[in-house]
This record gives structure tokens, C-alpha cells and sequence, in this order.
């Protein structure tokens, strides 16, 4: 389970143990959408900050930045 949050971070969850495994840092404002792909260790994050950012859980850093939007984005999808 991944969560996003207004202090501009997302959570990776255990869900057996309900306990937060990686804190992704990076956007610059709230994190208003997210989602987990169907490929394995990759999520997508959208912001405030109008960017949407491509997750490796592996490393817990930013694979992409997606730039372009002029307002904030409020869902985001991978497929």
C-alpha cells in the first residue's frame, strides 16, 4: 500500500505489520494523488507542485520528475 500525504511525502506500508518500510521525499507540495503499478517497485505520485513523480521503490528515490502541468494534479494512474 502506498499513501500520500499533505506534508508533501508518501508512505510504503507492510500491510501484515502496519508499519511504514520506505519514506519517499521529493515534491514540494501536498501529495494529492498516488498509485502503484503492475510492474513491480514502481508508483506515481502527483502533487501540488504540479509535477508527478515515478517512484523506484528499490531505492526510494525519484526515477522522473513529469513536468508540464500548470495547476495541481489531483489523480494519476499507471498502466
Amino acid at each position: 500500500v502506498v499513501s500520500g500525504s499533505w506534508d508533501k511525502t508518501l508512505l510504503l506500508w507492510d500491510i501484515e505489520t502496519h508499519v511504514a518500510t520506505m519514506h519517499l521525499k521529493g515534491h514540494t507540495g501536498r501529495v494529492s494523488a498516488c498509485c502503484l503499478s503492475g510492474e513491480p517497485n514502481l508508483c506515481a505520485s502527483g502533487s501540488l507542485d504540479n509535477t508527478c513523480r515515478i517512484w523506484d521503490l528499490r531505492s526510494g528515490e525519484a526515477a522522473a520528475v513529469l513536468e508540464g502541468h500548470k495547476a495541481g494534479i489531483t489523480t494519476c494512474s499507471l498502466s
